[in-house]
């Protein structure tokens, strides 16, 4: 497959170089200029990246190329005629095997073209997809590129993962965003409220509003604050933009749904984050049976003795553990633990997470998660139906572990007592955590698209000092290059280094996205050990607590000093379980528990996967 993709790519640069070389010599002749006059071979519009190869790529293409294709090639084509022309001798004898291997060795089309054009300036152009390095080679290429690179890159670190096809959440009845706007704008105004991180801005110029006072601004953020372009009042942007604050507030959530919602926030990856559609999950090999292994996919525990929520991997002896308590008596009487199903964790991600789609939905209970009763296979459901249509309805359901202990699969969770070995700690405000959120890991997540598995993207530097936090991310050759510092003590000394440590992005960047996103009551403070970075702050809705582990680089994996595995506590089958057990133990088990034996999602999508090694 790998031979057929590089073939294919192979065969593509050379007809670019064969477009150059003709091109070059077409110059040459005197009668070039007579036909560069017509419709199909002027030069056309002037570019700012030299020469534009477009309507020459139209004449030999038709319209099997778009205009972005077509864009693309013509700064391939200038970035191989800049380079021919600097290096005339080089390419005096067979200068189309030499282009053709100078492309190879740069990389392909995308990268010759990013080492002739900034980043910058193609943002400026208005290329943004090539800008964040979106290949113009097809989508296969771009999967087998990316698997082999991610194995190639990242050999030595001691993990395995698999890469799975995403579950897709199953799609309710689609409502119109006019129909959405309608419905909730009337609940949407009650709930309004300033942001946290700007409840007030003064422009020079007086700003046009509609007879309520309302417009939609567009500002550009400066060295120094904001500067003013535009302003809309219409009516229709204006209800819309209303409407879109109120999907992002987590506190006009009813309390059942929010500390799900909230509590898997602190997890979350982007939607952006595609993967090629696929989910990168770590590979455990079973210590007692070394030729079985088992997926480390996120589990979302309630622990019945103490009434806290675990969101940590399963199998592994460490890794990201976010434990939180609601405020208020939450899941409906168990005395033992439940788990959250991986398909409504999955919903309550893609749909009502990635989507902003939390406050279009009422649950049939506010306060809490009813139990069900003489379920054979749930303990608990939240039923949802869609506000702007009561026939959309969304279900979450737990399940306990008493009519399937096969699956109690212990997982990590913070071990309090290493709270005594932390080493400093800060606060932080909630406007701080914000400016982290939003300035530096929302930016870094929204822009690494399905290169967060590349080396340069594999760690982040966490430093703090007595005056402020340094963040650090993105290496070249070893050294980061992305570098941010936030004050929390303009008293304190910043030349005294309390903390640095090393930890794996993919960890910690959505940990410190969602510090902005949360509705925080007073300030964050930040814990850091050898072996652990622990985040703790409180909403309206519980009190959190976040243990990262920090990167073992001698082991070549994450540090488990911090940590304990827990295994849920099992109930007793009521009768009714206690026969659906035994007509399955004659029928064979059903699969209506999403979680299979190695913990993960049982689906067909399953069979099929692929091994990646780092």
């Amino acid at each position: 497959m790998f031979k057929d993709l590089h073939a294919t790519r192979k065969r593509g640069w050379e007809n670019l170089v064969n477009i150059l070389m003709w091109w070059l010599q077409a110059k040459q002749d005197n009668h070039f200029d007579a036909i560069t006059l017509g419709d199909e071979f002027r030069q056309g519009r002037e570019v700012s990246h030299g020469h534009n190869f477009s309507p020459l790529l139209k004449h030999l293409f038709g319209l099997t190329l778009s205009d972005q294709h077509r864009n693309k090639l013509s700064r391939a084509l200038n970035a191989l005629l800049k380079e021919y022309e600097r290096n005339q001798e080089m390419y005096a004898n067979n200068p189309e095997i030499k282009l053709v291997g100078f492309i190879q060795n740069k990389g392909g089309f995308v990268q010759l073209i990013k080492g002739t054009y900034s980043k910058a300036q193609l943002r400026a152009e208005g290329d943004f997809e090539l800008a964040e390095e979106v290949a113009i080679t097809t989508h296969e290429e771009r999967a087998a590129e990316e698997a082999a690179l991610t194995e190639a890159e990242m050999a030595g670190w001691n993990f395995k993962f698999k890469l799975l096809p995403r579950y897709t959440v199953k799609e309710t009845r689609p409502v119109k965003d006019e129909v959405v706007t309608e419905k909730l704008l009337k609940e949407a105004i009650a709930q309004m409220a300033p942001l946290l991180t700007g409840a007030a801005a003064t422009f020079d110029d007086p700003m046009l509003t509609d007879p309520k006072g309302y417009a939609v601004a567009l500002v550009k953020r400066e060295a120094k604050g904001f500067t003013h372009y535009n302003t809309m009042i219409d009516k229709k942007v204006i209800e819309s933009a209303i409407v879109n604050g109120y999907r992002k507030k987590f506190d006009a959530c009813a309390m059942s749904l929010r500390v799900l919602c909230e509590g898997l926030r602190t997890q979350l990856l982007p939607a952006t984050l595609k993967l090629k559609q696929k989910d990168l999950i770590q590979v455990v090999t079973d210590p007692t049976n070394p030729n079985e292994e088992k997926l480390a996919r996120t589990r979302l525990l309630f622990k019945g003795a103490t009434g806290e929520f675990f969101l940590s991997p399963l199998h592994v002896k460490s890794g990201v553990v976010t434990t939180f308590k609601p405020k208020t008596s939450f899941m409906d009487a168990p005395y033992f633990d439940v788990a959250l199903t991986n398909i409504s964790k999955c919903t309550v991600e893609q749909k009502l997470l990635n989507q902003l789609a939390f406050n279009l939905y009422t649950p049939d209970h506010i306060g809490r998660i009813p139990k069900l009763e003489n379920d054979p296979v749930y303990s608990h459901r939240l039923s949802l139906t869609h506000k702007a249509d009561e026939k959309s309805k969304l279900f979450l359901h737990f399940n306990s572990f008493d009519a399937v202990p096969q699956f109690a699969h212990s997982q990590p969770v913070y071990d309090r007592e290493y709270d005594s070995r932390i080493s400093a700690t800060c606060k932080l405000t909630d406007l701080n955590c914000a400016a982290i959120s939003k300035r530096v890991a929302d930016m870094w997540l929204q822009g690494i698209d399905d290169h967060i598995t590349r080396e340069a993207n594999l760690l982040m530097q966490v430093t703090v000092t007595g005056q402020s936090i340094k963040i650090s991310h993105t290496q070249k050759s070893g050294v980061f290059i992305a570098k941010h510092r936030l004050v929390y003590d303009q008293s304190g000394d910043d030349a005294l280094v309390l903390s640095e440590q090393r930890f794996f992005t993919k960890d910690l960047m959505p940990v410190l996205a969602s510090l902005g996103h949360l509705p925080i009551d007073g300030d964050v403070v930040f814990k850091l050990g050898q072996h652990v970075l622990v985040i703790e702050f409180a909403t309206g809705a519980a009190s959190y607590h976040i243990a990262v582990p920090s990167v073992d680089e001698n082991s070549k994996g994450v540090h488990t000093e911090a940590f304990q595995n827990y295994s849920p506590l099992i109930g007793h089958p009521s009768q009714e379980q206690a026969n659906e057990q035994r007509i399955d133990a004659l029928l064979g088990t059903h699969d209506l528990n999403d979680y299979s034996p190695d913990g993960a999602i049982y689906t067909h999508d399953d069979i099929e996967t692929t091994y990646v090694e780092i």
